[in-house]
């Protein structure tokens, strides 16, 4: 908490209201269970401004799978980024 007194935002992200959250600039209440959407999100928003670096993404993910970190059926399945439907909020 010394970097937020000293003006730092906090952020939390968090399914309970916890004192911290209570202190928080954001508080996102998530649903448990939907921890991975969250960040998903993010980097999918990121992604459509163009603030990702696709070679690198690319050659990270070519890497994992020469070193046998990705699973076969995972490899099969990735989603072309270019497909990904826009963003929208839900109503």
């Amino acid at each position: 908490m010394e970097r937020v007194k000293a003006g730092a935002e906090l952020i939390v992200v968090d399914p309970c209201r916890t004192t911290t959250a209570a202190k928080a600039d954001l508080f996102l209440q998530i649903r448990p269970g939907t921890d991975l959407a969250l960040p998903n999100g993010l980097l999918h928003l990121l992604h459509e401004v163009g603030r990702t670096d696709p070679g690198w993404l690319m050659g990270r993910e070519q890497r994992q799978a020469l070193c046998g970190l990705v699973p076969e059926p995972a490899r099969e399945s990735r989603t072309d980024p270019g497909t990904l439907p826009p963003f929208s909020t839900p109503s």
